[in-house]
């Protein structure tokens, strides 16, 4: 989970921490090699929110006090969101991780935000009382080589 959602009452780990790039079309004309912030705000947007709750994702948090984005498309996870900058002027901001890993088989240009945006850091948190659990143990073991090799 990132680190400003998790339990100041249980245990937790570092796993790593995650850089956040934004995607738009390759060919979007709006939008050269870089970014301004006026650009930025003048793009409509796709975002991310969580399940029927609708609490959009950690960007829009870090974003909401630098401006406003005008949200045309909000997507039910991280992975269809390049698709649906796709064939449109539209611009999305999300993990650089998976912003990478999608420009290798779709036709997107990744810019780094306008704003300075801090890392997020990803951890691991379990309930206190599993700390010397044997599958607790296990899985976070587990979890710390996973993490060590993305």
């Amino acid at each position: 989970i990132p680190e400003m959602f998790a339990s100041e009452t249980h245990p937790r780990e570092a796993l790593f921490t995650e850089e956040f790039l934004c995607i738009t079309d390759a060919g979007n004309e709006r939008v050269g090699e870089s970014l301004t912030i006026e650009q930025f705000f003048s793009l409509g947007h796709v975002g991310m929110a969580f399940g029927q709750s609708s609490n959009l994702s950690i960007d829009h948090l870090l974003l909401q006090k630098h401006g406003h984005r005008r949200m045309e498309v909000i997507a039910p996870n991280f992975t269809i969101m390049p698709s649906l900058v796709l064939g449109t002027n539209r611009i999305a901001v999300m993990h650089a991780r998976l912003a990478r890993q999608a420009a290798e088989w779709l036709p997107l240009r990744l810019l780094p935000p306008p704003i300075e945006l801090p890392g997020m850091v990803e951890l691991m948190q379990w309930p206190a009382h599993h700390t010397n659990e044997p599958g607790s143990l296990w899985l976070r073991a587990l979890l710390r080589e996973t993490a060590r090799e993305i």
